[in-house]
């Protein structure tokens, strides 16, 4: 009889999320209520709303097209590592701050008309985002299952792009007891381009590297699927998790690069791409309260898919990684904390189906001490880095600092030292796609410092 009730409760309160399941559609209209060429209430339906998202944009593309010449200006100033809608500004935002952080190039009457055309610009995109957001979620004693399907329709003017794009999200967890748990997931996300992607003309990143855009804007859709497991105990400080992951993705262009005089160019062809990867990743934690020691470890396999342009050639590669993380925490008394931690990373490209990367070791170990016996704090730190710089190549090294602490009521003296062993250069190699690459680092000098403060 008590099952009876439970699966009973279950239904009313599915059918209760149901009724009361809330589909919220917000669009912004214009500042001060003004209208706008008779469209500034909201559609009634889908058909028009495509109306309006067009006479829109034909709006925004009129008013782009009034001096090309002094909006190219703005273009070249504009920042570019700032995307289309960074801290949620829209596209007129952009244009404003651009305006605004490059009106030392303008002349006052091209900075008002430039101001005065990016606020309209400004108003006409506020009525370009509309979203709905229905949400649902059902639940049980031992049963949770939600369900996400966020759609937004999105417009970029000046390209003619426009497009509603779904993004579903389905969870389900089972608890089985205090002890496991198991979820399953699946989601499809779709998303677009930067600011930058826009340029129909190369821009550097830094003195050697360039971006070559393609000119259309990129489109991103992803399909991702896990499993997950955890289990726990508590008494016994023990808790173990499993993670399998799989996703597939797909873009509307591929990458290439290219080397001519000295400077690398990353060009962007319009071709599709698409990309596969899996991933286990495991976490053990065991802790010993008697003796003050905590241990963990974790374990992770990767294997990516993908594909990149060469010379004109379509190229899959392949990448694998391998990374093994132990940490042990001890802690004897309340003055001292002794850790260790290492992160171990073994990968390899493979491209084609004859060319091999040979995989690589990269491997970080980190020592360190705490005292802890008021007034003094002290601690030291000790890392050891060992890395392939290829197949039979390898660096190491070894970095130490340590500092020490004495405060009173008003008075805090510090001293620290960095580098002890004056290591001034490193090297490292990773691969990306087609390609591996080694970098020199330099490295500050060993360096003393005394800090004395004084409250008053």
């Amino acid at each position: 009889m008590k099952m009876n009730r439970t699966n009973t409760a279950g239904r009313i309160l599915a059918l209760l999320l149901t009724v009361l399941m809330v589909l919220s559609l917000a669009a912004c209209g214009t500042k001060g209520g003004d209208k706008m060429d008779g469209m500034s209430s909201e559609p009634k339906n889908a058909e028009e709303a495509v109306a309006m998202h067009k006479e829109l944009m034909a709006q925004e593309n009129a008013i782009l097209s009034e001096d090309t010449a002094l909006w190219e200006k703005v273009f070249m100033a504009a920042d570019k590592g700032m995307t289309m809608q960074e801290d949620g500004k829209n596209y007129g935002e952009f244009l404003l701050d651009t305006i605004e952080g490059a009106k030392d190039q303008f002349t006052d009457e091209e900075y008002e008309m430039l101001k005065e055309s990016a606020t309209e610009i400004s108003n006409i995109e506020k009525s370009l985002q509309t979203y709905l957001s229905p949400d649902y979620q059902w639940n049980t004693y031992k049963w949770t299952l939600s369900l996400s399907v966020p759609l937004r329709w999105t417009g970029y003017t000046g390209v003619g792009f426009s497009r509603i794009s779904v993004n579903p999200s389905l969870s389900i967890i089972y608890k089985l007891n205090y002890a496991w748990r198991f979820t399953a997931h699946a989601s499809y996300k779709e998303r677009y381009g930067e600011m930058t992607d826009l340029y129909d003309r190369p821009y550097q990143t830094d003195y050697r590297n360039s971006v070559w855009n393609c000119g259309i804007l990129p489109v991103y859709r992803q399909q991702l699927y896990s499993v997950y497991g955890e289990y726990k105990n508590t008494a016994r400080e023990f808790f173990a998790t499993v993670n399998l992951t799989h996703n597939r993705e797909w873009y509307n262009r591929i990458y290439e690069q290219r080397i001519e005089n000295g400077q690398v160019q990353r060009v962007s062809l319009p071709l599709s791409n698409h990309g596969s990867g899996y991933t286990v990743k495991s976490t053990l934690s065991k802790g010993f309260y008697d003796l003050g020691l905590k241990t963990s470890f974790l374990a992770l396999l990767n294997i990516s898919k993908a594909e990149q342009s060469s010379g004109g050639q379509r190229l899959p590669y392949q990448y694998r990684l391998m990374r093994l993380e132990p940490k042990v925490i001890w802690t004897p008394n309340r003055h001292w904390e002794t850790s260790y931690q290492t992160d171990i990373r073994y990968g390899g490209n493979k491209i084609g189906e004859r060319t091999r990367l040979a995989p690589l070791w990269n491997v970080t170990q980190q020592v360190q001490l705490s005292y802890i016996f008021s007034p003094i704090e002290a601690s030291l730190s000790v890392d050891h880095y060992h890395n392939d710089v290829n197949e039979d190549q390898s660096v190491n090294a070894v970095f130490a600092d340590f500092s020490v602490l004495w405060k009173s009521r008003r008075w805090q003296i510090t001293a620290t030292a960095t580098n002890l062993f004056d290591k001034r250069t490193y090297a490292y190699t990773r691969y990306a796609s087609l390609e591996s690459y080694t970098s020199w680092v330099r490295i500050r000098p060993r360096e003393f410092l005394v800090a004395i403060r004084y409250r008053l």
